[in-house]
């Protein structure tokens, strides 16, 4: 078992990672996959459509284009195909490597941290561009004064203009991002990295002194 002041996947971070993310990611798969036309129609919510006439909320599969059902069909296997690898790395380096090499483990989950980073923030950004202005000044499709990106911050930020699938896409991306960056500055885990820089400075210190 790796020292604790040596271990850089502690059970903490791995039930997090390992567990509660995978979890997460399974529900995205099983929504878009099973319940396709309620993820469509959700994934906008209301106050951001272009028009009322937007916002319905069919209750059955024909409420939905088959390109519709055949794009978050793949997404909800993107979905399980994320959780499967975050389920399984996770696991294999904290059962195959952690203990034989924490240095190994803290380097490779470096690296993995910084792909699923950058694919947060793919995530975040995306969303929040491809998310409609709102309606026109007026309500009017005709509006000499269409919404502007401004007019789309200013629906971010009531609380009841978001939905959950809204909610879920932005913020809990997010918070899972900030747990990353915590991991990665070393906060409630050993580093390995850290304590082999820390010997290197203090064999160059004592041989300086000799």
């Amino acid at each position: 078992m790796a020292a604790p002041l040596h271990d850089p996947l502690p059970f903490h971070w791995y039930a997090f990672f390992g567990i509660l993310e995978p979890i997460s990611v399974l529900a995205g798969s099983y929504y878009a996959t099973f319940l396709p036309t309620k993820y469509y129609f959700e994934l906008i919510p209301d106050p951001f459509l272009l028009s009322l006439k937007d916002a319905s909320t069919p209750d059955h599969l024909e409420g939905i284009s088959d390109n519709a059902r055949m794009a978050l069909g793949q997404l909800g296997s993107c979905y399980f195909l994320i959780m499967l690898n975050s389920a399984l790395m996770f696991f294999a380096i904290r059962k195959f490597i952690r203990v034989s090499d924490p240095l190994a483990t803290e380097r490779v989950l470096r690296y993995l941290f910084v792909v699923l980073g950058v694919a947060d923030w793919t995530h975040i950004l995306l969303t929040l561009y491809l998310l409609p202005n709102g309606p026109p000044h007026g309500g009017l499709l005709t509006s000499h004064q269409p919404a502007t990106v401004l007019d789309k911050l200013k629906l971010l930020l009531v609380p009841s203009n978001w939905n959950a699938l809204l909610f879920g896409n932005i913020m809990i991306t997010l918070i899972l991002f900030l747990f990353r960056a915590l991991w990665w500055a070393g906060v409630a885990r050993g580093s390995p990295i850290t304590a082999l820089k820390k010997a290197k400075r203090g064999v160059q210190k004592a041989a300086k002194t000799t």
